[in-house]
């Protein structure tokens, strides 16, 4: 059935529609932020589109735009039909051919009312009546109609409803003439808007386009540029996140000499439904003091664990600020990924989002303005800190590995023209296959190409040039790794080169094993997950440790996993004292040059090496020893209670204590800067020892014993003091057994 308006000329005036031009709803600003945030990573549309509700769509030719509005202008019944109230309450999904197209709809009387109003405007340009109108806010499409990647997306559109608004506007849509010169395309820009008090078209001021997600016919995104996104902070008070502007803060007064960054792949469930059992073990792992950290990198977050991690009052009270808000708070909306990265934090931060190479592949880029360092280099204050939590994409293949590399000189050339100045550290899970042994059998079976090679080592070298170096190999180097100190199952000799200190070991890890299935290549140890560090960082990596190892979970199966089948790491950065206050100029006047000559046949022997060392002062001098000796008796006289004024068996107090040098002094290795360990053995309790020996060192203050500080080991309680000008580290174990004897 059709039906035409009276007049001839105007039904003819707008006889051809266009697709260049709409009639539709746009939600106010307020709703953009969360539903672009579904939209941007998964509306093909998104680009050329705001948020809006298609009313007449294709509308009139563009020439035709001015009349057209005039037309609806002078409709009486236009103000009336137009709903006071828009709520879209649900979400729902078109099927085509090929994929399908997830929306957001009202109500069914809603929808009856939009229809009464596309009715009218359609009538009133010489139009036929539609018999059926689906009223829909796109946010996305899937590919794979029955999947669980489409349950997922499906989900994440229900976390955005209700969506309302009040006193909707009408707006006409126009596409540009020309395409834009960055990406190509050519953009619905907003004409004007109908104000229903007024009851006259206005102009209203869209935001700048940005420039987005274009793909090639690989999937592979055109832009990369990296676009700010909100962050979040944690409000005790009523319990709630709330977005954070951190645009006005200035670097603290308080320069830090030490930051401790973890980064922990949590592994995301990819089938519907999740399995949710993991999540408070995970949260565990995070809480653990071995993944205690100021800053934490996220990788493979997800709208079923990121809102129960930020429902911790633990976590929250820890780490309250946050680049992401929890999706099933009202207002804040899902996540943009089935797969996240998300960065936690002790201090304020602001970040953005920078696009590598694959749509749903990219980089949270966060700077945290308070934090800056002291460079004793160039003995100033340096830019803020940058820390980079990444997710490479994973496999050997020609087209994985071209990715990868792809993804690296991406963030590479970012920061390097952003960021060029400011420390930066990088962590997250590369994906960068290490173990020799997989690669080589990957060669051998034809899955590793010949050209796959250098490319793999490429992406090792990309970082590593651009002056990042890794944390794990500088602590490796000196004292400070204990990622290996326990291995369940397996020797470090055991291990192929590339799988010392592996973050995903299905020989260790249950879940990885379960994961992983049969198959040696696939089970082989690899070192995934790194924190990278930038020259312009003046605090360098001085302990590396993991963590997740302890705790097993029972999962929907009954089986006993891991929580994640990553391990989690955590790097601590200080001040080391060869850096701290040394100036360029005061090192250069003090090189010499070496004069190179012939090494002697022999070093000699015994005796004439010892006098050697005596006398360049690498050995004590008989004066030192005497010292010493004096200074350990002294100690164990104040210290066992002994009256110096009576003989030893009487002067000695009642409380059974033996005191008992240790460590280089013990051993008979020390030199003369060394400290001198002591372990006092006793019947006692620690508590009541110290506080005990407290006492009798106070008391004993004026013969030469000045009492340092008490500190807390991870072995318990020690005294730090000086002895006849000779430091001493007082320690405490109590055996009964060992004393009586």
């Amino acid at each position: 059935m059709e039906t035409t308006l009276e007049s001839d000329s105007q039904s003819k005036f707008y006889a051809l529609s266009s697709h260049d031009t709409a009639l539709c709803i746009i939600p106010p600003r307020c709703h953009w932020p969360a539903i672009n945030q579904l939209r941007r990573l998964n509306d093909k549309a998104y680009a050329k589109w705001p948020p809006h509700i298609n009313l007449v769509y294709p509308f009139v030719h563009p020439s035709a735009v001015q009349d057209a509005a005039t037309t609806l202008v002078q409709l009486d019944f236009l103000s009336s039909l137009l709903p006071r109230r828009v709520c879209l309450s649900d979400a729902d999904v078109f099927v085509h051919d090929k994929h399908r197209t997830l929306y957001l709809k009202p109500d069914d009387t809603a929808a009856t009312d939009l229809l009464r109003l596309v009715n009218k405007v359609r009538l009133s340009l010489g139009w036929s009546v539609q018999l059926e109108y689906h009223p829909h806010l796109t946010v996305g499409q899937s590919d794979e109609a029955c999947s669980s990647t489409h349950d997922f997306l499906m989900h994440k559109a229900r976390l955005l409803t209700p969506v309302s608004w009040d006193a909707p506007q009408l707006a006409i849509m126009v596409r540009d003439t020309c395409r834009d010169a960055a990406d190509g395309l050519r953009r619905m820009k907003l004409w004007k808007c109908f104000n229903v008090e007024s009851r006259d078209w206005v102009e209203l001021a869209l935001p700048r386009d940005e420039l987005v997600f274009v793909d090639d016919k690989n999937g592979h995104s055109q832009a990369s540029r990296a676009y700010a996104q909100p962050a979040y902070q944690w409000h005790p008070s009523n319990g709630i996140w709330k977005i954070f502007d951190a645009s006005s803060l200035k670097p603290s007064l308080n320069v830090p000499t030490s930051l401790i960054v973890a980064t922990y792949n949590v592994h995301a469930e990819l089938h519907w439904p999740p399995d949710t059992s993991r999540n408070s073990t995970l949260i565990a792992n995070l809480l653990s003091r071995r993944a205690e950290a100021d800053v934490l990198v996220l990788e493979e977050v997800s709208d079923h664990f990121l809102p129960d991690l930020l429902r911790d009052e633990v976590v929250c009270a820890k780490y309250p600020y946050c680049t992401h808000g929890p999706p099933d708070q009202p207002g804040i909306g899902p996540l943009p990924s089935l797969l996240n990265i998300v960065i936690l934090s002790k201090f304020p931060l602001s970040w953005e989002y920078l696009p590598l190479h694959r749509r749903h592949k990219g980089s949270a880029v966060a700077t945290f303005p308070t934090i800056s360092f002291f460079d004793p280099l160039s003995e100033a204050i340096t830019e803020p800190l940058i820390v980079v939590g990444c997710h490479l994409s994973q496999g050997l293949t020609h087209d994985a590995l071209s990715s990868k590399k792809a993804q690296v000189s991406s963030l590479k050339q970012h920061l390097h023209q952003k960021y060029n100045k400011n420390p930066c550290i990088i962590a997250g899970d590369f994906n960068v296959t290490t173990s020799s042994y997989a690669i080589d059998m990957a060669q051998r079976g034809g899955a590793l190409s010949e050209n796959g090679r250098p490319c793999l080592d490429d992406t090792h070298d990309v970082l590593s040039k651009s002056g990042f170096d890794d944390a794990w190999l500088a602590t490796k180097l000196t004292a400070g790794e204990s990622s290996e100190v326990v291995l369940a199952n397996e020797a470090i000799m055991d291990l192929y080169e590339g799988e010392q200190g592996a973050t995903f070991n299905p020989l260790e890890n249950k879940l990885a094993e379960k994961l992983v299935g049969g198959g040696a290549l696939d089970k082989r140890p690899q070192r995934y997950d790194r924190i990278l560090y930038s020259l312009q960082l003046p605090l360098r990596p001085v302990a590396f440790t993991m963590f997740g190892k302890d705790v097993m979970t029972q999962i929907a199966d009954q089986s006993l996993v891991h929580a994640s089948d990553h391990w989690g790491i955590r790097c601590l950065f200080a001040e080391k004292n060869t850096r701290t206050g040394v100036s360029v100029g005061s090192i250069l006047h003090r090189v010499k040059a070496i004069e190179l000559t012939k090494a002697a046949d022999s070093l000699g022997g015994f005796e004439d090496l010892k006098r050697t060392l005596l006398a360049r002062g690498y050995l004590p001098t008989t004066s030192e020893q005497g010292t010493r000796k004096q200074a350990i008796t002294l100690f164990e006289k104040v210290l066992l209670g002994i009256d110096q004024a009576k003989p030893e068996k009487q002067g000695r107090g009642h409380v059974g204590l033996i005191l008992v040098p240790v460590g280089s002094y013990g051993l008979g290795v020390w030199t003369s800067s060394d400290h001198v360990d002591c372990l006092c053995i006793g019947t006692m309790s620690s508590k009541t020892f110290f506080r005990m020996a407290l006492q009798r060192l106070r008391k004993a203050s004026d013969g030469g014993m000045r009492i340092s500080r008490k500190a807390s080991t991870s072995t318990g309680t020690m005294l730090k003091l000086q002895i006849l000008g000779i430091k001493f580290n007082l320690h405490y174990c109590a055996a009964t057994s060992i004393v009586e004897k």
